[in-house]
């Protein structure tokens, strides 16, 4: 493998991602269940009104307004596992991956608006910058392909990336595991292969996590 080289990221593969995501972790379980049952139940109370209505109080607002109770929140429900699981993948947009003189650089940039126009990148970027050599307290968790990467890191705002304007930069020692960065492996190639074949160590194991975890 090349020492400086682009990572490929793809629509595709991050949607994997995300439903690597929620059948794989084991805390968006109750609500996918519960989100399937009360969507399967309406569709069943639907198909009974069709089958048996008969213009009685129960058939005309009971049963209705009960089936469509069980439909709107079975899909609040499950739009809520979409929207947690997507968290650290689709929300990750304009985003560049690449290594280069031995350090891995993760780079977002700011959509020019939101609507239509939020997969247009502005002149605004964050960069993220981690030593292979220095990367700590390292974890994958090999089930939903969550990575924490923790050590010294480099943060760069800029407000014109393409012209390399820098408006901050600032050193981030992060030892703690609340702050360490996250990485969902939708990369190609991926990157918890790519961080082994380097030398950086990552311990395997379940990845505890809240629910409302706001780490960029």
């Amino acid at each position: 493998m090349n020492e400086d080289f682009q990572f490929v990221i793809t629509r595709q593969s991050k949607k994997r991602a995300v439903l690597r995501r929620v059948f794989r972790e084991k805390k968006w379980r109750p609500l996918l269940i519960s989100g399937s049952i009360f969507i399967i139940l309406s569709f069943v109370g639907f198909a009974f009104l069709l089958q048996f209505y008969d213009h009685s109080f129960l058939s005309e607002f009971i049963l209705p307004f009960a089936c469509s109770f069980l439909l709107i929140t079975g899909v609040i429900l499950l739009s809520l596992v979409g929207n947690f699981t997507s968290r650290h993948i689709m929300d990750r947009l304009n985003e560049i991956l690449y290594v280069k003189d031995g350090k891995l650089h993760q780079v977002l940039r700011f959509s020019v608006s939101g609507g239509y126009l939020q997969r247009v990148a502005g002149d605004r970027a964050s960069e993220q910058v981690f030593d292979l050599k220095t990367i700590k307290n390292a974890k994958y968790d090999p089930a939903s392909g969550r990575m924490e990467l923790g050590g010294p890191q480099k943060l760069i705002m800029y407000s014109n990336y393409d012209a390399g304007t820098i408006r901050e930069e600032h050193m981030l020692n992060i030892y703690e595991e609340k702050y360490s960065h996250v990485f969902y492996d939708y990369y190609i190639p991926g990157l918890y292969d790519y961080l082994l074949a380097r030398g950086v160590k990552l311990e395997k194991g379940t990845i505890s996590f809240s629910a409302f975890d706001r780490r960029p």
